[in-house]
Order: structure tokens, then C-alpha cells, then sequence
């Protein structure tokens, strides 16, 4: 039987618990047999046992680690994530709370070694903009970013129960802290660290398994498990999300339910087709261009930190836009009357 296991550090004032439900209930709804564990620590716990009792008929077993020292939450479930392999026993299948199941997973048990599926779906050479805060990150450790440019997604990690993969997870928590102490918390560069050092023992699964959205289109037909990334976001966030599992409305939904709604059981029966109905697949490579540029990575940084300079800017810009075009009428205009005279 496939085990399953989650790590959820929370406070249940965020929305990482109803992120898992999402997820469990999604792996329930695929397979009738897999044997569901939740790894926690002693704080998220208690509170689960005072406030959220459901969660253990959802799944088959929590494990509490107890965490010692003064880590905030972010920090606590990075520290689980890279111990679990010494909390659980026998081969288990890591997925993110910000995932849902789209297929029966009992094939992943067949793999013979640890692995996981390459982030953004991209070699680290290719240069994109989301592995330029991992290069800076990897130059001020000394660390590279990834064996033979392989740089690893964290969310979905097939592991085996065997020396090498506890050698590698040891290994993995002991870089984590190193890179705690000068201030990174990622744990994607000490995983992918742990891999260079070990000489790529990660196996590089098929991007179905862990299907990340912003550049995993070419796997999302046969997706297994979708990867949204709503972790990302502030659950009070404004926007709006192509993904509609990654909304904050449905989110609240569940809170307040205490359970799924019908809305986001119909989402999960078809994961693949959750999204808004108007979502743009640029065919071109000028925006996918534009958008790794250090242009777009300006007016991300704008827009995010700078709102009302990057609207008046733009507002700005619109009006130049609109001025342009008055100018090249008036100019076709002209042009126009000059050729009527000619003839």
C-alpha cells in the first residue's frame, strides 16, 4: 500500500490546513487504498486537537517531532521536512499541502531510488527568471545550484527507505542549518546541494508528478499531481489567480465549512480544467522574454512593493500612448488629403 505523507506547521490562522484538505481529499477521491500520515510538531498538535479533531479521521496517522528552539513556523517545517526520513518508516511519497491529485499514485511505488522532478521544468542553465534568486542564494553559500545544472523541486519527493536515502536527508538537514544561520530558509538549495555533494542521487521523475503550473503546460494533460504554489500568496491578496484552486475565496470556503464544499469537490473531480475561464497561452516568445528581462523583473518589483508609483506610471505611459496615436492619425489624415489632391 502507498504511503503518503504531509508536513503541516501551522497556526490555523493561516491557510496551509485548508491547502491539505484540498490535497487529501483530492488523494482520497483517487485512490481507496493509501495509508495517509500528517507530520507535525508539538504546538500545530495541540492546536489540532483542540480546534481541528477532523483531521483525524482524514488521515491514518500524525506524527508529532517534537522541534526544540526558538524557529518560527516557516523555520519548524523546513526542519521536519528535512528529517522526515528519520520519522517515518518504509518508502513514502512527500507531497506539498499547495498540491492536488489528479491520477491513482500506486505506480510511483515501482521506482528503485529516491527522486523528485526538476523545478520549474527547466535545467538552472536555461537562465529563467525564477532561478536568479537561487544563483545568488547558491554564490553566497558556496553551494551549487544543482547537479549537472539538475536543480530539484521540493514538493513532491519519492523516498525510499534505504542507507543512501538516510545518508542524504542527514545531509540535507545539516546544510538546511547551515544556510539558516546566515539567513536563507529555502530548502530547495540545501536539497539540491545535498545531491551535488552525494553525486546526483535524486532520479529525475517525469514532470507529471509534480506538474508546477507557471511552466509545466507540456505535462498538464497527464498530470498526476498539479503543484499551484498557493503558499506563495496572501490569503487577503487582491488578484486574481488563472488557477482557481489557488483562490483565497475557496480557501475560506473551507474554513468556514469545516470541510470541502461541493464548489471545490467539482474542482477536484477535474483538476486538470480548474481554471478561470479566460487564461491567455501566449504562443510567442517575446513575452516569455520580456518577462525574464531585468524590465519585468522591475515592474514586478513595482507592483508589489510600490503599487500606487508602478499605477501612476502606468496611467502615465497610457496617456503618452494615447497622444502617439492622435499624432499618427493626424499624420495618415494629412497624408490622406495630400494624395486626394495629387489626384
Amino acid at each position: 500500500m502507498l504511503k503518503v505523507v504531509y508536513v503541516l506547521v501551522s497556526d490555523l490562522k493561516d491557510y496551509f490546513y485548508e491547502q491539505m484538505l484540498i490535497s487529501i481529499a483530492s488523494l482520497r477521491y483517487r485512490m481507496d487504498s493509501v495509508n495517509i500520515i500528517l507530520l507535525t510538531e508539538q504546538v500545530t498538535g495541540q492546536l489540532l486537537k483542540e480546534k481541528k479533531a477532523e483531521v483525524y479521521s482524514l488521515v491514518d496517522r500524525v506524527v508529532i517531532h517534537k522541534v526544540n528552539g526558538a524557529f518560527n513556523m516557516a523555520e519548524k517545517s523546513r526542519i521536519l521536512k528535512t528529517k522526515m526520513r528519520n520519522s517515518i518508516e518504509g518508502d513514502f511519497l512527500y507531497i506539498d499541502c499547495d498540491t492536488v491529485v489528479c491520477e491513482n499514485l500506486e505506480q510511483i511505488t515501482e521506482l528503485k531510488c529516491t527522486g523528485a522532478v526538476l523545478d520549474n521544468h527547466q535545467l538552472v542553465n536555461k537562465e529563467i527568471y525564477e532561478f536568479r534568486p537561487v544563483v545568488k542564494r547558491a554564490e553566497i553559500m558556496g553551494y551549487s545550484c544543482g547537479y549537472r545544472d539538475k536543480h530539484f523541486n521540493s514538493g513532491v519527493m519519492w523516498c525510499k527507505d534505504d542507507p543512501v536515502t538516510h545518508q542524504f536527508f542527514d545531509l540535507w538537514n545539516r546544510l538546511w542549518l547551515e544556510g539558516y544561520k546566515k539567513g536563507i530558509l529555502y530548502d530547495q538549495l540545501s536539497l539540491n546541494e545535498a545531491n551535488n555533494r552525494m553525486g546526483g542521487r535524486l532520479q529525475e521523475l517525469n514532470g507529471e508528478w509534480n506538474c508546477q503550473l507557471r511552466y509545466g503546460l507540456p505535462y498538464l494533460a497527464e498530470a498526476k499531481i498539479i503543484h499551484y504554489f498557493a503558499s506563495n500568496f496572501s490569503v487577503n491578496s487582491e488578484r486574481t489567480f488563472a488557477y482557481l484552486l489557488t483562490d483565497p475565496v475557496y480557501l475560506k470556503a473551507i474554513r468556514k465549512e469545516r470541510g470541502i464544499p461541493d464548489i471545490v469537490n467539482k474542482m477536484i473531480e477535474k483538476p486538470r480544467s480548474a481554471f478561470h475561464y479566460a487564461v491567455i497561452v501566449d504562443t510567442g516568445s517575446l513575452n516569455y522574454i520580456l518577462m525574464n528581462s531585468n524590465m519585468g523583473a522591475l515592474l514586478r518589483f513595482l507592483y508589489r512593493k510600490h503599487k500606487k508609483i508602478f499605477i501612476k506610471t502606468d496611467r502615465i505611459l497610457e496617456a503618452i500612448r494615447k497622444a502617439a496615436e492622435r499624432c499618427r492619425n493626424v499624420h495618415k489624415e494629412k497624408k490622406s488629403r495630400k494624395a486626394d489632391q495629387v489626384d
